[in-house]
């Protein structure tokens, strides 16, 4: 199918759009890495048990040892350390401002991918990525009148920049690792290996407690929930497809523009303004998405 990659990395970040705005609201009191382990745990045992299903028992190993590897390094940067970055972040220097960080992932991504996996890059790729991200970073990076945000400080922008960094380190060793695989089952392995480091580290921060009360509060828990299916269950098994059909620059770049979606969501569930700014930004992006739509096969 044409444009599977670029198709499904768009969804990948609508539906991550529709879990921020859970996240940003129910996770609000929840400790990032509380919040991380709950919605990766629950995740991963919902894509074990479907890759289980759909690619039959034993799954895993069809995974060469390198590409074990690579996707080992791939759970353990991405899902444990850089998406519990993203929640420190996201408490530190507030939701809009979160939100413009990942637009960092794709030239991130394109300078690693170029070095490791030795891919091309066109100057329609790089017009395509310049012009997703400054759009994406004109939109989220506007004053609301009368909004609220955090003050922004060096220690909140400089997690931000890791946990971006993080993640297209990981979009690059899941290209690696993925091959001809489905991308099912490498989501399967991704989520996995993250939730079982997020539970080393909650161990070992002493926030078993914190997760038991999570659990326990069945509102909380069945809101975190649905924001996992969405955000991660659907979410990580999209990237993963879109990172196996389409260049880890191009596949970064799409899944990055999550705060384009939540424009439209904050209109209508949170019943928020949008001013010509936030409209100009989201054309630029959406041009920057059509080069990279029409980049040669």
């Amino acid at each position: 199918m044409p444009f599977l990659g670029e198709i499904t990395a768009l969804l990948s970040s609508a539906c991550w759009a529709g879990a921020s705005l859970v996240y940003a609201t129910a996770g609000a009191g929840t400790r990032p890495v509380v919040l991380n382990m709950f919605k990766c745990g629950l995740a991963a045992a919902l894509l074990v048990a479907t890759a289980c299903v759909v690619d039959g028992w034993g799954f895993w190993r069809v995974f060469g040892v390198d590409e074990a590897w690579a996707l080992v390094g791939s759970g353990l940067v991405g899902l444990t350390l850089a998406d519990t970055l993203y929640f420190q972040t996201l408490k530190r220097l507030g939701a809009r401002r979160t939100l413009l960080l990942p637009s960092l992932q794709a030239p991130l991504a394109a300078v690693l991918a170029a070095c490791t996996l030795h891919e091309s890059i066109t100057w329609a790729m790089l017009g395509g990525i310049a012009l997703t991200t400054a759009g994406v970073a004109w939109v989220v990076s506007e004053r609301v009148r009368g909004g609220t945000q955090a003050p922004a400080t060096f220690a909140g922008v400089a997690l931000g920049v890791l946990a971006a960094l993080g993640n297209a380190s990981a979009n690059v060793l899941t290209k690696f690792g993925s091959a001809e695989h489905s991308a099912l089952s490498v989501g399967a392995v991704r989520l996995a290996i993250g939730t079982v480091g997020l539970g080393v580290h909650l161990l070992l921060a002493g926030e078993g407690p914190a997760l038991v009360a999570v659990v326990r509060d069945r509102r909380l828990a069945v809101r975190l929930t649905g924001a996992m299916f969405l955000g991660t269950y659907l979410g990580i098994w999209l990237v993963s497809a879109a990172i196996r059909y389409a260049p880890a620059s191009v596949a970064t770049t799409l899944s990055s523009t999550s705060p384009l979606f939540v424009l439209p969501l904050a209109v209508v569930f949170l019943r928020e303004r949008v001013s010509v700014r936030a409209v100009l930004g989201t054309v630029l992006a959406i041009a920057g998405i059509a080069l990279l739509f029409a980049r040669s096969p």
